[in-house]
């Protein structure tokens, strides 16, 4: 599947935002890990069956990543089976094209190290519970390959 999107550009200049730390640092309390580049990633996932990677991005750009980050722990308490990380927004668009999300938050889940698929943006409770459960029940196949656009309304001919 080849698509294209429009992605948060990141602005070096911006002063620090404390919300980004505060919803990592939320997170951690939680037990949810944080990887800071992929060579975090890649020891996270040694040894681990079900990994779910949550792609947060800075909540002034994206303030919908602190609602997955309030929700995410909540749908892990029924999941004991599953890991969870949270990629903070520098290393995540950096392994953006690797798991091929388009839309920030993206919550991404993994088998053996392989891409399952990918929740994309904030959803209802229910919803983002039931679309775990679907996407848990997919095999591992080849993460979609994600092309960046400046324009949001840019499309691939």
């Amino acid at each position: 599947m080849l698509t294209t999107t429009a992605s948060p550009q990141p602005n070096a200049t911006a002063p620090a935002d404390p919300r980004d730390e505060a919803l990592l640092e939320r997170l951690a309390r939680r037990g949810v890990s944080r990887l800071d580049g992929e060579a975090d990633v890649a020891e996270f996932l040694q040894g681990a069956d079900e990994v779910l990677l949550f792609f947060p991005e800075r909540i002034a750009q994206v303030p919908e990543s602190w609602d997955v980050a309030v929700i995410l722990p909540e749908v892990l308490k029924g999941q004991r089976d599953l890991r969870a990380a949270v990629v903070p927004p520098v290393a995540g668009r950096g392994l953006q094209a690797r798991y091929g999300f388009r839309r920030w938050p993206a919550v991404v889940l993994l088998r053996g190290g392989q891409y399952v698929g990918a929740l994309e943006g904030m959803q209802d409770w229910v919803p983002f519970q039931q679309a775990l459960a679907d996407l848990r029940r997919k095999p591992a196949g080849r993460a979609p390959i994600a092309l960046h656009a400046g324009d949001s309304n840019a499309s691939c001919h």
